[in-house]
């Protein structure tokens, strides 16, 4: 992943730092500084270099205080269609999902864990 879109990630994580309770008006818990300190050393690995360009990144909070920052192509004619989703709860716990064709793989992981698995499955 290159270096721009990273910074992208990390000042979303910033914004959502200062969610604050109710941000979505449903009752939401702020995200967890748990979940934000996960989610900085996940985006901070050297595996995630690796990532094909025509994956997208986004991140985006959860009504229960997580995080979920996921990948998908963004090439509609691209021969290896995958998604990769990191799910990182108000515990700081990661939950690792792709999807590759018709298989899903899922599996409750570390940082370093996830990380690995995201850039083989999304390798360039």
């Amino acid at each position: 992943m290159n270096r721009k879109r990273l910074s992208h990630l990390h000042k979303q994580l910033q914004k959502l730092a200062a969610y604050g309770p109710d941000w979505d008006g449903y009752g939401a818990a702020p995200v967890s500084g748990l979940a934000l300190a996960a989610a900085e050393q996940f985006l901070q690995s050297e595996w995630l270099d690796g990532i094909a360009s025509v994956y997208r990144p986004a991140i985006e909070p959860l009504h229960s205080g997580g995080l979920r920052i996921d990948w998908a192509t963004t090439d509609p004619e691209a021969e290896d269609d995958a998604y990769v989703e990191v799910t990182i709860d108000a515990q700081g716990q990661i939950h690792w999902l792709a999807v590759l064709g018709e298989d899903t793989l899922q599996l409750d992981a570390t940082v370093e864990e996830a990380a690995v698995r995201t850039a083989e499955t999304l390798k360039t």
